[in-house]
């Protein structure tokens, strides 16, 4: 049950995902927090309903972050969470009309398994993820770090300076489509490289490859190597756990 509130610090719209990771920040901080939601459940369109004695996902059925020393992870732990992950490999199976991709939990058995489908362009493919580990191993500890994400006080400027070498090669892909990358490396019509741009676009940041801007999509594409696993009982059961640490520190 909710907790009876007259009075809160901050009020959070929405117990999706962002909703439940920034309420929770803000009561690990001693803040008293509200969370609204208009719907039954928690998580957004990472969330899972019942209709009819039946569990659906509402979207999502995937969640990266879970390993021990990520922030999923860290909060599961810290707050006692019960809540059981599934680690999988493959970790999916993507599937279009005309090709299908079993996407391994490793990235060298990924690049590898591109190479071989694309035959006279498997150096391209190894050419393009060498590109992709880069800027994945510059963003990644931004995007699992949420001291070095705005509002910057002075000690995470300087972290961010200290980093500058690996931002500075980033600068050419900025504000540009995933797309372009892709027809750069002369990959843009290679079927199963681009169900796999497509797809963890369209997972991540919600449009394809020709539309998500290549920075962050580059690094999304770690998505699948960075702690992703299947929760049991659906992805749901993470962000009822997350309401329920917020509920333990009285949100």
């Amino acid at each position: 049950q909710p907790a009876q509130v007259t009075q809160a610090d901050v009020v959070v719209i929405g117990g999706g995902f962002g909703g439940l990771g920034c309420a929770l920040a803000l009561a690990e901080a001693g803040r008293r927090v509200v969370v609204l939601e208009r719907v039954g459940y928690l998580g957004g369109c990472a969330g899972t309903f019942t209709r009819h004695g039946e569990q659906f996902e509402a979207g999502a059925t995937l969640s990266a972050g879970l390993r021990p020393d990520q922030l999923f992870g860290r909060w599961l732990a810290r707050h006692n969470l019960d809540v059981a992950v599934q680690w999988l490999d493959p970790v999916v199976e993507l599937r279009s009309a005309d090709v299908q991709l079993a996407v391994p939990a490793q990235r060298p058995a990924l690049v590898a398994a591109l190479a071989q489908l694309a035959g006279d362009r498997a150096n391209n493919v190894r050419q393009f993820f060498a590109l992709q580990q880069q800027v994945a191993q510059a963003l990644w500890p931004v995007l699992d770090d949420p001291s070095l994400l705005p509002p910057l006080k002075l000690q995470a400027l300087l972290r961010h300076t200290a980093r500058l070498p690996q931002y500075l090669p980033l600068l050419r892909w900025l504000g540009r489509p995933l797309l372009e990358v892709l027809e750069e490396y002369g990959l843009a019509d290679e079927p199963h490289v681009r169900l796999l741009c497509d797809t963890a676009c369209q997972i991540t940041v919600q449009c394809p490859a020709a539309e998500a801007e290549a920075v962050l999509a580059l690094a999304t594409l770690d998505y699948w190597f960075a702690g992703a696993a299947h929760v049991v009982g659906g992805i749901g059961r993470l962000a009822t756990a997350l309401g329920e640490a917020i509920a333990g520190l009285q949100g």
